[in-house]
């Protein structure tokens, strides 16, 4: 039985763990002009230059699988702050996957894989994301469809969730 785990990128994330404190700079800049409205702006470019560190460095360092192919299924995390907020899928209510804009069953000897892929979206039985929500959960949902973005994964690779995919359906 094969598994295949995906984490988040220490790469991707850089940038944003840049930005971060490049915000919390240009707030004390702000602070310094001493005006009251700089000051009002530079407190809330330093917390907000904050949150964003405190979500990437937890992300970073707390090194989570976000997408998890097994024999039984595929598991989807994906909360911010808790690791325990999955979406379990087992086989028998996944229906196809799509890489990108083709499907799984489309791929083969014939058919290239793409070079970079975006996203992939699971397409499962009626119903069974009925208690997820786009808003709630801040994941992408469209009706039957999950689309997980894969950018932001580590080492991802299109072959690799193939072959996972073959081995365990």
């Amino acid at each position: 039985m094969t598994h295949y785990q995906f984490y988040y990128s220490r790469w991707h994330f850089l940038g944003a763990l840049l930005t971060g404190f490049g915000l919390i700079m240009v707030g004390l800049a702000l602070i310094l002009m001493s005006r009251w409205w700089f000051l009002i702006l530079g407190v809330a470019l330093i917390l907000l230059g904050l949150f964003a560190q405190l979500i990437i460095l937890h992300r970073l360092l707390t090194n989570p699988v976000v997408l998890d192919v097994g024999p039984t299924g595929i598991a989807y995390r994906y909360g911010t702050f808790s690791n325990q907020k999955m979406i379990w899928l087992p086989w028998a209510n996944i229906h196809d996957i799509k890489l990108g804009d083709l499907t799984y069953e489309k791929y083969g000897a014939d058919v290239p894989l793409p070079m970079k892929l975006e996203y992939i979206t699971i397409i499962v039985t009626d119903g069974f994301l009925k208690d997820y929500s786009m808003f709630k959960d801040n994941i992408f949902i469209a009706g039957n469809e999950l689309r997980i973005t894969t950018s932001n994964l580590r080492k991802f690779n299109a072959a690799y969730l193939l072959a996972g995919l073959k081995a365990n359906r």
